[in-house]
């Protein structure tokens, strides 16, 4: 979505949604998409002030472009440092560790 590009969202058995970068962060990894579709239920998100080590966790995402992969596990560390960057910048982030599978 940068730079102009354009961002579809594609959910199970449909077909591509046009979707609009509504905000992102870098250093976090992560973007907001805002698509206009009736009939979804949005993702209820946590607060990671409250995580204990133990509580589960559950990772959703298409790594290597494997789409539909969840995978889960615990959390098994709290503010653990993370170089994290992109675009020419790089910083510090407080991360949640899990043991949950990730791939890029």
């Amino acid at each position: 979505a940068a730079k102009g590009g354009e961002v579809a969202v594609q959910f199970p058995n449909k077909e591509p949604v046009a979707a609009k970068l509504v905000g992102r962060s870098v250093s976090y990894d992560i973007g907001v998409l805002k698509i206009d579709q009736s009939g979804l239920q949005a993702a209820t998100l946590g607060n990671s002030d409250s995580v204990v080590i133990g509580d589960a966790a559950i990772a959703v995402g298409s790594p290597l472009g494997l789409e539909g992969t969840v995978t889960s596990g615990i959390i098994s560390a709290l503010r653990r440092p993370v170089t994290a960057g992109g675009q020419g910048e790089s910083s510090f982030i407080s991360a949640l560790q899990t043991d949950a599978a990730i791939n890029p």
